[in-house]
């Protein structure tokens, strides 16, 4: 908006207001009208002069994606996939060793001390994946939509991480309670299968969001 049509906008604002002010003026004994009259010619104006011209209010982006292109978009997406991936190998491998400790618990081949050991040090594992995994934020060059997808997937994937987590440490804590000290190591064991089962989340299938995504990408 120019600064002319401006002016005009505050000039019929300013008209339009004193008209309607006139019956009200009216409503006055003859001796206040003059205040009266005197008070608008000097109020309104000032008013409509410092009212903020809107046109210079600076608008938002409407769309993150517009400011990237789709090679940066591709780009950023096959980057975070990569790092995304590293974290879901480092889950398996605890989740794998953990289910051999529990094994050779079972079988004898190891103590409950020695398997409660080896369940600290994966413990502690999980939880530098899980916090790892906080970190993974979504590309902010992505579309809108496919940072909804990611981080929906990344919901997902914390979930089970804190739910490992938690059976972990119910596992070292089973080893280590005093109350169980004369327990066989091979029941301790199928009390710690039970709860694996019972607390271990349902499957992460990732597949349809990736696809969804790299379709999305054209990648």
């Amino acid at each position: 908006m120019t600064e002319t049509q401006s002016s005009h906008n505050e000039l019929i604002l300013l008209l339009s207001i004193m008209i309607l002010l006139v019956p009200f003026v009216l409503i006055f004994k003859r001796r206040s009208r003059w205040k009266l009259l005197l008070a608008l010619f000097i109020t309104v104006p000032a008013f409509v002069t410092y009212i903020p011209d809107k046109s210079h209010i600076t608008q938002p982006a409407l769309q993150v994606e517009a400011d990237f292109t789709l090679p940066q978009q591709q780009a950023a997406f096959t980057q975070w996939f990569k790092q995304y991936q590293l974290c879901l190998d480092s889950f398996d491998r605890t989740w794998q060793e953990f289910g051999r400790v529990i094994h050779d618990l079972e079988t004898g081949e190891h103590s409950k001390s020695s398997a409660a050991a080896e369940l600290t040090t994966i413990l502690d594992n999980s939880r530098t994946d899980s916090e790892e995994l906080t970190k993974l934020l979504p590309p902010p060059e992505l579309p809108l939509a496919q940072q909804e997808l990611v981080s929906s997937l990344l919901n997902e994937t914390q979930s089970v991480a804190a739910a490992r987590v938690q059976l972990f440490e119910t596992a070292v804590k089973i080893l280590g309670d005093p109350k169980n000290k004369n327990q066989k190591a091979a029941d301790l064991a199928a009390e710690i299968k039970k709860l694996a089962i019972l607390s271990n989340p349902v499957y992460l299938d990732i597949m349809p969001k990736i696809a969804k995504i790299k379709t999305d990408l054209k990648l």
